[in-house]
């Protein structure tokens, strides 16, 4: 169920110089042989690659081999169904319990409240999705609550979400997100863009646990921030407990969060990885549009990432791939090659690489911020890198408010996807484009000065 409707249900980077990561003759040797054997396929190919002994010497050769992901995350990737994943501490078959829902959706607690959550829900094994097809969803509201009618009232919220499945190799839709709303009360957003392998399996448990770990924090209505800063700890060590090492030593996921307080009219946003939070704001006088990043992409070329991780027990390493990204590596072996400092699984690079769960928070008093009624629109959005990667912020502020102002939130929304999508076809020939997540809120604002 996509809301592209809302109501309706690397990197041959590496080896454009062999030399700079000592490759031996036998490697070299191993690339043009499995060249000669185009005529199977990539995963034949890769196999052969793979064979030897000397397996980080032979990882960026493999890498090297699958160009097409060269501007994704991670820059090798067999070929992995999807798979149904286990969430942690999810003995009752309830939704509502399940998604840790029981005390927000408490008869007691919530009246006569409107209320419900809305997520992505991961492909079940085999499962394919053509490209920029939306992913699937699921609905839970409180009893008593009509599914079609809550997701209605999200829209009417200002709500809107798409979720495409992009064109790369032998993946499945990556890219999880959580919407959950309470009336008069708060509003949780979160956006996730998993990597590696199995990086749909650790999307989706992170889907699954930040929002239960957010909601059980006795502190979560006076102190948002720990709260959350709690639940990326908490989400951090339950991959490790419940997933198979299998699955998430090199596969993990981005997370960014955001959670508005409606009653105290304030946002907090708590993130790792690179999926953008941002206002797109609109002056009232003259309309200029305006952005503000509410999050920095978490970059291993950032100084202050670099030392981090370089200052790390052990210390990871951070290596230009030769073609976009700069890469993490440990320090004896290069893997893990992620292209980012911060995420949430990714076992192998935590231990070895100098990577970290522990989030940016960041909170925003939305009276102060936009007193004064000085805009006429103020939208929030939150977009995996997949809409990041060609589009500037002021161009996807530009791109959303003139779109919001024709169709509401969710014609923005669209704008963002379908331009991403044409931007990664343009610069790919039209064989690659990273999954594409794009959630917009429109806030209120103060309908003219002084009133």
């Amino acid at each position: 169920m996509g809301q592209a409707n809302s109501a309706e249900s690397a990197s041959n980077c590496f080896c454009g110089n062999d030399s700079a990561f000592d490759v031996d003759q036998e490697v070299v040797d191993r690339v043009r042989l499995a060249r000669e054997f185009a005529q199977r396929s990539e995963e034949d190919a890769v196999k052969y690659v793979s064979q030897g002994s000397n397996n980080d010497r032979i990882s960026p050769t493999v890498i090297y081999e699958d160009q097409r992901r060269r501007r994704l995350s991670v820059s090798a990737q067999g070929g992995v169904a999807p798979t149904a994943v286990v969430i942690d501490a999810l003995a009752d078959d309830s939704p509502i319990s399940a998604q840790g829902l029981t005390g927000v959706f408490n008869k007691q607690n919530l009246g006569s409240k409107r209320a419900v959550s809305l997520c992505s829900k991961t492909e079940t094994a085999g499962g394919r999705r053509a490209s920029f097809k939306e992913k699937d969803g699921e609905v839970t509201c409180p009893p008593g609550q009509d599914d079609e009618t809550s997701v209605q009232w999200l829209s009417e919220l200002g709500l809107a979400w798409a979720c495409k499945k992009g064109m790369k190799p032998d993946s499945p839709n990556q890219d999880s997100f959580s919407i959950l709303a309470v009336e008069d009360t708060f509003i949780l957003i979160g956006v996730y863009d998993g990597h590696g392998p199995r990086g749909h399996d650790v999307s989706q448990f992170a889907r699954v646990n930040m929002v239960r770990n957010f909601l059980a924090h006795p502190a979560r209505l006076a102190d948002p921030e720990a709260a959350l800063l709690a639940a990326f700890s908490e989400c951090q060590e339950q991959i490790i407990r419940s997933l198979p090492r299998t699955t998430c030593g090199d596969s993990g996921t981005t997370c960014t969060m955001a959670y508005l307080d409606l009653a105290k009219k304030r946002l907090t946003v708590a993130h790792v990885g690179d999926a953008r939070a941002a206002f797109c704001k609109q002056r009232r006088a003259g309309g200029r549009c305006e952005t503000e990043d509410l999050t920095i992409d978490h970059k291993p070329d950032l100084e202050v990432e670099r030392r981090r991780i370089e200052s790390a027990n052990p210390p990871g390493r951070v290596i230009f791939d030769g073609y976009v990204n700069y890469r993490v590596f440990a320090q004896n072996g290069m893997y893990p090659g992620l292209n980012m400092s911060r995420a949430l699984g990714d076992v192998i690079a935590h231990e070895q690489a100098g990577l970290t769960a522990v989030p940016d928070v960041r909170t925003v008093d939305l009276g102060q911020a936009f007193e004064g009624g000085m805009y006429s629109e103020v939208l929030l959005v939150v977009c995996t890198d997949g809409v990041w990667e060609f589009i500037e912020s002021q161009q996807v502020a530009e791109m959303a408010l003139e779109a919001v102002s024709i169709g509401g939130p969710n014609a923005s929304v669209n704008r963002l996807a379908t331009e991403a999508w044409d931007q990664w076809m343009t610069d790919s020939h039209g064989e690659v484009c990273d999954d594409i997540t794009a959630v917009c809120l429109r806030l209120p604002v103060q309908q003219s000065p002084g009133k």
